[in-house]
């Protein structure tokens, strides 16, 4: 199975040479799209140079959230729609249930012995504004409140049984 592209999206491909345990040399190349795109997909997500840390760090991430996809585990995932739905569910999690602690904010007023505000990622892009004014970080059951929740035989929603 061939996957195509959209015309506006570039994809660079990174290769690093080591020897032994040292990096030796690291080489991007445009896979898709032309040089003139990548670059200016680069700056706009506020890079000067290609690079892996920031895709390693979100892939981190979903596999510290799935116990599923975690190495060396003894939880597993039997179907791959069981798979597909952690996946999609993990997304929302990560943007509006999670905090990050690099996105915190000094409170004007400290809350007692806080002194920072806790914020998801969809709190600093000030999403969650827009959808309903709050202060604090969604719970996953408001979470499951407000997501329409994937349509699927192995997890039924509402009526569905």
């Amino acid at each position: 199975m061939r996957y195509r592209l959209n015309r506006r999206q570039a994809q660079v491909t990174v290769r690093k040479t080591k020897r032994g345990q040292r990096l030796v040399r690291v080489k991007t190349q445009v896979a898709h799209g032309s040089g003139k795109r990548v670059t200016r997909e680069l700056s706009r997500l506020g890079f000067s140079q290609a690079n892996t840390s920031t895709i390693e760090r979100r892939n981190g991430t979903a596999r510290g959230m799935d116990a599923t996809s975690v190495r060396k585990t003894l939880a597993f995932a039997r179907t791959i729609e069981t798979k597909r739905v952690l996946g999609a569910w993990g997304v929302p999690v990560y943007n509006w249930a999670r905090e990050c602690r690099s996105l915190k904010q000094l409170l004007p007023q400290p809350k007692g012995r806080q002194l920072y505000e806790r914020r998801s990622p969809a709190m600093a892009a000030g999403l969650i504004q827009r959808i309903r004014p709050s202060d604090h970080l969604w719970s996953v059951q408001e979470l499951q409140g407000r997501i329409r929740w994937i349509r699927s035989p192995t997890y039924p929603t509402g009526g569905q049984r």
